[in-house]
Formats: C-alpha cells, sequence, structure tokens
C-alpha cells in the first residue's frame, strides 16, 4: 500500500474545534474519522475498526477531505456504503459441504 498523503499543518486544532461542535452522530463521527488520521496517523483499517465503519469508506471519507477541505465534511453520508453492519456474513467453510 502506498504511503498516506499528510493532512496538511493546522488543520489538528481546527479538527477538535469541529469535533466539540458537532451537530449530531453522523457530523461527529465523520470529523472523528480525520481526526484521528491527523493526529495519530492511523490507518483506514483502524479508523474504520474503531468507528464500525467499511475502510474503503474512510479512505473516501480522506480522500474528500483532502480534495474538498471542511466541505467534504458536509455531504450526507450513505449508510450502505459505510457500515460493515451492512455486509452479508462470509459463509464458513463448513456450511458448504464438498
Amino acid at each position: 500500500m502506498r504511503k498516506q498523503t499528510p493532512i496538511p499543518k493546522g488543520v489538528k486544532d481546527k479538527l477538535c474545534k469541529m469535533l466539540k461542535s458537532a451537530k449530531n452522530k453522523s457530523e461527529f463521527q465523520k470529523v472523528q474519522c480525520i481526526w484521528l488520521r491527523a493526529e495519530f496517523g492511523f490507518d483506514s483499517e483502524i479508523i474504520g475498526r474503531a468507528l464500525g465503519w467499511n475502510p474503503v469508506y474512510v479512505r473516501q471519507i480522506h480522500a474528500q477531505f483532502l480534495r474538498q477541505g471542511d466541505e467534504a465534511l458536509r455531504i450526507p453520508m450513505n449508510p450502505a456504503t459505510c457500515s460493515d453492519l451492512n455486509r452479508p456474513p462470509v459463509p464458513n467453510q463448513t456450511d458448504h459441504p464438498i
């Protein structure tokens, strides 16, 4: 996997303020998604596990933020794509005899 593009300097303080002023869970989690990467350098797998999101969705949020800045945090979430809970369970090998 290639190296992550760094979050711009000076964004951490702004993200902390945005976390405190979030109006709902969805807004808080999107800001938290960016903040976890900016503050600790976590990758999408770890952030996805922490938020209960699909890592692909975490990467989408990061890419949108890097392209659009704060405006990306105002785009509504699509719950069908963000949660691993919406995926069907992977069948166990013992469930399907050969």
